[in-house]
């Protein structure tokens, strides 16, 4: 078996699953000859799934396979039906490389890139090459990655600087005031795995 069918296979750990809400959907486009951003709001209020992984994922290959996993599950659970074209489903993908020295301490590096809002598997398993490819040049150049977030332009197969990346903190987190806090016990939690339909391995 090969490196990159081991990382295919490996596990991917999930960080964390919060709600959000959708808010509009921007339309970049010409009209009369000159470029404008539409709004569009029928999605807003509808209620958003987003899943954020543990830095696991190892190559494009990986993502690939972990993407779509993800839909799978989605569908088959019921809980929605991860149509890219309508906006069912949108990848993000973080990358960042190590040095060889972080990789031999366990260490992440100190930065992180972000490419946003991609509406296919394979549109985000080229951003992923792309951006390792770009990466690794800057660092045999000696020069310092800026945290960003990027968009991918399909026709090129390229990425693109979109705006700085904020840290985790900036994001603004903050409890819904209308939801009191809820604590489960373990023997609540054991009773209702039980009650879940069996889904299929989490091993990708």
């Amino acid at each position: 078996m090969t490196d990159k069918s081991k990382q295919a296979k490996a596990i991917v750990r999930i960080e964390r699953i919060h709600l959000e809400e959708d808010t509009a959907k921007l339309i970049h486009g010409d009209i009369n000859g000159k470029k404008v951003s539409l709004i569009d709001f029928n999605r807003s209020d509808l209620p958003l799934i987003e899943i954020a992984s543990k830095p696991d994922i190892k190559s494009p290959e990986q993502a690939y396979e972990y993407a779509k996993k993800i839909r799978e599950t989605v569908r088959y659970l019921g809980i929605g039906d991860g149509d890219m074209e309508k906006g069912g489903m949108r990848l993000e993908a973080n990358i960042s490389l190590q040095t060889r020295e972080q990789f031999d301490n366990g260490k992440l590096p100190d930065y992180k890139v972000e490419v946003k809002n991609i509406n296919s598997f394979n549109y985000m398993k080229q951003a992923v090459d792309y951006e390792i490819i770009r990466q690794e040049k800057l660092l045999n150049n000696g020069e310092k990655i800026s945290q960003e977030t990027r968009g991918f332009n399909s026709s090129k197969q390229v990425t693109f600087s979109q705006r700085s990346k904020e840290n985790a903190a900036d994001y603004r987190y903050f409890p819904d005031p209308d939801i009191p806090e809820i604590v489960f016990n373990s023997t609540q939690i054991g009773k209702w795995r039980k009650e879940l339909p069996p889904t299929q391995t989490a091993i990708i």
